[in-house]
């Protein structure tokens, strides 16, 4: 594995952790659907919702790709180990990967939590309270 700092490493580590949903130590494609539930349930999207479905096909986008450039030992799953050295390797996030794959999730998840549809998130939840 190519050398991190400390600091790039316990940024990696914290990044994984957020991509183990379920927190087992490997990271697959049963997060990454998890994760479009849980956001689908927060801002009140049913299953065939549409800027749910176009979130979910992205996500698994996400997920292909990277199983398809850090899973080293090809078991469907990957481990913190594998993850961070792709990334230090530079197969997760180069400029092209980032407009090719991030920027339209980025635009999908912002569909989701848009619940007025006026192209801006408000401060409010939906339980009422302020946001953060």
């Amino acid at each position: 594995m190519h050398d991190v700092s400390p600091f790039l490493e316990r940024r990696l580590a914290r990044r994984f952790a957020t991509y183990d949903t379920d927190g087992d130590g490997f990271i697959e494609r049963r997060d990454f659907e998890s994760a479009v539930e849980r956001l689908g349930a927060a801002f009140g999207r049913g299953p065939q919702d549409g800027a749910l479905g176009r979130l979910r096909e992205l996500t698994t986008g996400l997920w292909r790709q990277l199983v398809r450039v850090a899973d080293a030992d090809g078991d469907g799953r990957i481990g913190e180990d594998e993850y961070k050295a792709a990334f230090a390797a530079g197969l997760l996030v180069t400029p092209d990967s980032f407009d090719a794959a991030y920027v339209p999730f980025l635009d999908a998840l912002m569909d989701v939590a848009d619940e007025d549809g006026d192209g801006r998130l408000t401060a409010t939840s939906r339980s009422g309270g302020r946001g953060r």
